[in-house]
């Protein structure tokens, strides 16, 4: 194991950031879509902005390699979020990256009108920051593109993960592995490998491997959500983490 990454709410990482770090956790990817405690609440159904934010401070303090910021972009909820998150994320030392709006809310509620897409996202990010540099992605596998802008004198990067209007499903190299220990070959795969429940029926290390390599090649060629036929999965975003 080489590189180990964790998608978090961050409601707990006060408590546990640097216990994390200390057991070899590399990365951290923490969900914050807005800095107003009355919207968080509204997506999220629950209070808990400063929760997350004491999160992040942890996580600084720990000295993750990398620590990024993870916001939905949702039209009618986002437009006037960006700005603050920006400044926010740069004041920081943190890299910002806006998700488009995915068919994984907890209600089956999704509409494509309600993504934000990225096009429209760097509009408003260039009017409020004047030039937006495109810096290509870290590696072809990379989920985000990475753009570079100056706020108040501070250079920082943001990242835009267009997984409805630009999919990258061809380079993606992604496995999940779920808070209950779950494998998941894609977010959007109507099935997974319940790896903890092979480890704790007393499956060795050889039979777990074949069963890791079977969720891969199993991984379909693309998450089809522009498709007819397409249906979200069983389990919203929130009980998937990973």
């Amino acid at each position: 194991l080489q590189d180990l990454s964790m998608t978090t709410n961050g409601m707990l990482l006060g408590e546990h950031a640097a216990d994390l770090r200390k057991a070899g956790l590399k990365r951290l990817n923490i969900s914050l879509d807005t800095l107003d405690e009355a919207t968080f609440a509204k997506i999220t159904r629950r209070p808990g902005v400063a929760r997350v934010m004491e999160g992040i401070d942890a996580a600084i303090e720990a000295g993750f390699e990398s620590i990024k910021l993870n916001a939905l972009a949702i039209r009618g909820i986002s437009e006037s979020e960006l700005v603050g998150l920006v400044r926010f994320a740069i004041g920081k030392g943190v890299t910002l990256r806006f998700i488009e709006f995915m068919p994984l809310d907890s209600d089956r509620a999704w509409q494509s009108d309600q993504v934000l897409s990225g096009d429209a996202c760097l509009k408003l990010l260039s009017d409020a920051f004047g030039n937006i540099t495109p810096t290509g992605r870290e590696n072809p596998s990379a989920p985000a593109e990475t753009f570079t802008l100056s706020c108040d004198g501070r250079e920082g990067t943001i990242g835009i993960i267009r997984s409805v209007t630009r999919p990258f499903c061809g380079d993606c190299n992604r496995l999940r592995l779920t808070a209950d220990g779950g494998l998941r070959n894609c977010l959007f795969a109507q099935s997974e490998t319940p790896l903890r429940d092979a480890m704790r029926s007393g499956c060795d290390d050889d039979k777990l491997i074949q069963k890791i390599q079977q969720c891969v090649g199993e991984k379909h060629a693309a998450h089809g959500i522009d498709s007819d036929d397409f249906r979200p999965p069983d389990r919203a975003m929130h009980a998937i983490g990973g």
